[in-house]
């Protein structure tokens, strides 16, 4: 008579451990998408901060491009405006622009 307890014993362990590894299952599965949401936020604060790092930096680049545009005009326009100036004693009088070189002869 012992028999029939016995497959009774087995089948209510088995639905405990059939519920305990669903239990560990979904908190498992649990535990881990809270992990995976977890890294996603860290990597998109990640992001975040590296997005406006490289922002900034930009900024400062050109920043620095624009001072050496400017300084790069301002050197054009000198170059310029020394080729228009002339030089007294230098030109296309050999040399005398006031009428008072000897001839040395």
């Amino acid at each position: 008579m012992s028999q029939p307890v016995a497959p009774k014993k087995l089948r209510v362990r088995g639905m405990i451990l059939t519920g305990g590894v669903a239990a560990i299952t979904i908190v498992g599965t649990r535990r881990s998408n809270i992990t995976q949401k977890k890294e996603v936020i860290q990597d998109a604060h990640y992001e975040v901060d590296m997005i406006s790092t490289l922002e900034t930096r930009r900024a400062g680049l050109m920043q620095a491009r624009q001072q050496w545009e400017r300084k790069a005009k301002a050197l054009q326009e000198r170059i310029d405006g020394n080729k228009l100036r002339t030089i007294p004693g230098i030109g296309g009088t050999n040399g005398a622009t006031d009428g008072s070189a000897s001839s040395g002869k």
